[in-house]
């Protein structure tokens, strides 16, 4: 993973950005991720949940972006991540479905920092590259864990 970060110019000043980002999402995850499964469940074959089983799935997804976000890379991070991903392995979803997924809350989260009232372009542009350049490490880390899980 350090040549990871190292090639995505990830540093101390990244995650500081990071965290910052984490502190003006926080407030709006409950809307992200609903804007997300309302996404997915228009997708034909895409497993639709009852309202306590989303609002269990959307807990979890507001847990790991947090840690995404603040964890610094750490190890409960890491863990989350490839246990996430290995849920989509068990689900039988390709490992595609993890990187749109990824993307597509990247993007939601992108439209949410643009919206919100108290950043400025150039605070936009910098917490949302940090937000992007941990979503590249989150992928990764979950491709990992999926191929190999495919190799067991």
């Amino acid at each position: 993973m350090a040549n990871v970060e190292t090639f995505l110019q990830i540093n101390a000043d990244t995650m500081a950005v990071a965290e910052r980002a984490w502190r003006c999402l926080e407030p709006e995850m409950e809307g992200i991720l609903r804007q997300f499964h309302s996404r997915a469940a228009e997708v034909p074959g895409l497993q639709s949940r009852s309202e306590e089983e989303l609002r269990k799935l959307m807990k979890l997804q507001k847990e790991k972006t947090c840690l995404l976000l603040t964890d610094r890379l750490g190890e409960q991070y890491v863990q989350t991540a490839m246990r996430f991903a290995l849920s989509f392995r068990e689900r039988q979803l390709p490992l595609g479905w993890y990187i749109a997924s990824s993307m597509a809350i990247a993007e939601i989260i992108g439209q949410r920092l643009k919206s919100h009232p108290n950043l400025s372009e150039s605070d936009v542009l910098s917490l949302n590259n940090a937000v992007l350049k941990l979503v590249a490490v989150d992928i990764s880390i979950a491709s990992t864990a999926y191929t190999a899980a495919l190799l067991d």
